[in-house]
């Protein structure tokens, strides 16, 4: 015993050194350069909810969501303190609608007399380079280093048909869709594309792709014309090619951008005499974003109105204990924990309205609904919700956006999806070919309907179709009675198909093209607080504390239980993602 206590201490030993500096850190930071340049590393994660718990959070520390770098830039505008921002652009980590709304806060933040430098170390490479080049197209000046490539394609994306192969294995897929249109486990059932499949895909695509390039166009005065030639003729442009024709506007390497950034913020500044060249707080200094966003989070003031911030990020299940572990952030959205934190805000007097931030694929119908009671009970109680969208509102994602009091999304928001889909993937064939000898044993006429063993009869089939049309029937009346829309006219936009935010709006489906500072603007009229008085934003769930995040880390749930429930968290998050329809938001292949 005495061995294995002495193993737990050791083991714990570096949690508590780490624990104890987090602790005693200085409360206090100290003050901005005069002439600070932020800087933004898009490579890095900026995450929609917090939602990094136990462990990951303790070691790597709170991170920066999106709706919190958006604040930080914000509040940058009017700080004549900060002189410029400067973006390192990797990968992003965002998705299409994110880097929109992010693009269209840099553009903001420029009007307000900054300025916005981007370096690249390529646009592209040997790979797609449209969605780095997209946000870059905002920039006062673009830079990349010499001898790389600017990538500039149309848009794409891949689709796997697993049928055939799945057949001849002896799995059979039995899935039930409503309707035609909703191909979240066509890459299963079928063989090859169907022809609404197609027409929907490539409908999407187009509409991606033209609001790329007319914003990639208008960002950087180009023509249309100039810019399809490229696309058409040379998609892989030289660093010579590139900057000959205006696509960017200096060749350089990382160290000699971060100089010209700091000599043009001394520029932006006023005339420096020689005793403020020696006082580092009046010399041009590079600062993280992060850092700049604690400093925002620290200077906010109680107000006696408040918004409340609820998220709604992930695939929809009821339980949100499917989610979280040790070290790794939930990609599930618990109806639980979302109606936990509605209950919590509605005991707030001060909060006056909700902005619902709403990303998810969907998912349960059951975990759907559940939400969408929440949205009634607020209102019901006076408290109007504004449903912000993300990424991607689809499916049981718009199910409980529908009744909030006003819809906002961006152009590339993948909205909509209104339609079902049921079934299960039968294996029976499949092992009895590895010479695995099956024995059914049910009581009931219907004991085995759930089996995955067992295929369904066509009693049993019928009453999967049964289900579907009463949920697709129940779904159209849904969105009808939340738009305020004829049952023919979301009959015919539904069908399970996907749109833009921009067409979503042409069909009732969006009240206005936005982000969440239209958002919450919008959640300010609704919640009748005057347009002359400040208002805190606050957070649900609550970001858990380091001491939280500890107790968690340590006495939650058994270590089998914990992997266990990881391994089923990201079964069901990438059985969602990997439909035709949903991953088109992350469509790298081509943009």
């Amino acid at each position: 015993m005495r061995f294995l206590a002495t193993v737990g201490f050791i083991t714990l030993l570096p949690l508590i050194i780490l624990l104890g500096m987090k602790l005693f850190q200085a409360k206090t930071m100290p003050d901005l350069p005069t002439q600070t340049v932020l800087t933004l590393d898009l490579g890095e994660n900026f995450p929609e909810s917090p939602a990094l718990k136990g462990l990951q959070q303790i070691l790597t520390g709170p991170t920066t969501t999106f709706f919190e770098l958006l604040r930080a830039l914000s509040a940058a505008e009017l700080d004549p303190k900060v002189k410029g921002i400067v973006l390192r652009l990797n990968d992003p980590a965002l998705g299409l609608a994110q880097l929109e709304e992010l693009r269209e806060a840099l553009m903001t933040f420029r009007k307000n007399g900054k300025f916005v430098m981007v370096y690249a170390d390529t646009f592209g490479d040997l790979s797609p380079g449209t969605k780095k080049y997209y946000l870059a197209s905002c920039a006062d000046q673009i830079w990349m280093q010499p001898f790389s490539s600017l990538n500039l394609t149309g848009t794409q994306v891949d689709q796997p048909f697993f049928g055939s192969v799945l057949k001849k294995l002896g799995v059979l897929p039995q899935i039930s869709t409503r309707k035609e249109y909703k191909n979240a486990y066509a890459s299963l059932t079928d063989s090859k594309a169907s022809d609404a499949n197609k027409e929907a895909t490539t409908n999407l695509l187009q509409r991606l792709h033209d609001k790329l390039m007319a914003d990639i166009t208008e960002g950087r005065e180009l023509s249309a014309t100039a810019l399809q030639e490229v696309t058409r003729d040379n998609p892989m442009m030289s660093d010579q090619e590139a900057k000959t024709n205006h696509f960017i506007d200096r060749l350089g390497y990382i160290d000699e951008f971060k100089q010209a950034a700091l000599d043009k913020a001394s520029a932006e500044g006023t005339a420096q005499s020689n005793a403020d060249k020696k006082d580092l707080k009046k010399a041009p200094a590079f600062v993280s974003i992060h850092y700049y966003s604690a400093l925002v989070n620290e200077a906010l003031a109680p107000q006696e109105e408040k918004i409340a911030l609820i998220y709604g990020v992930g695939a929809v299940l009821q339980d949100d204990k499917e989610g979280g572990g040790l070290m790794g952030q939930s990609y599930i959205m618990g109806a639980d924990e979302t109606r936990r934190s509605f209950e919590e805000a509605l005991k707030n007097p001060q909060i006056k309205a909700v902005v619902f931030r709403i990303d998810s694929p969907g998912g349960s119908a059951v975990a759907s609904e559940t939400v969408r009671r929440l949205i009634h009970i607020a209102q019901d109680q006076g408290v109007p919700v504004v449903a912000s969208l993300g990424n991607v509102a689809a499916s049981g994602g718009y199910w409980f956006a529908a009744p909030c009091k006003k819809i906002l999304a961006k152009n590339m928001t993948i909205t909509g999806s209104i339609g079902t889909i049921g079934g299960k993937v039968v294996f029976r064939e499949l092992l009895e070919n590895f010479d695995v000898n099956i024995s059914t044993m049910a009581v009931g006429e219907n004991g085995s309907l759930w089996s995955p063993l067992t295929a369904y009869t066509d009693d049993q089939q019928r009453h999967i179709d049964r289900t579907m049309d009463l949920l697709y029937a129940r779904f159209i009346e849904i969105v009808a009675q939340g738009r305020g829309l004829s049952l023919d006219h979301v009959g015919e936009i539904a069908k399970g198909r996907v749109w833009t935010g921009e067409e979503a709006k042409t069909f009732g489906l969006v009240d206005e093209i936005g982000g969440l500072r239209e958002a919450f603007a919008a959640a300010k009229e609704l919640g009748g607080i005057a347009a002359k008085n400040p208002y805190e934003i606050v957070v649900y769930p609550r970001p858990k504390t380091v001491l939280e995040n500890l107790q968690q880390a340590l006495l939650g749930k058994s270590s089998f239980s914990v992997v266990w429930k990881n391994i089923t968290q990201l079964f069901a998050h990438f059985k969602l993602l990997l439909s035709g329809d949903i991953k088109l938001m992350a469509s790298e292949n081509g943009a």
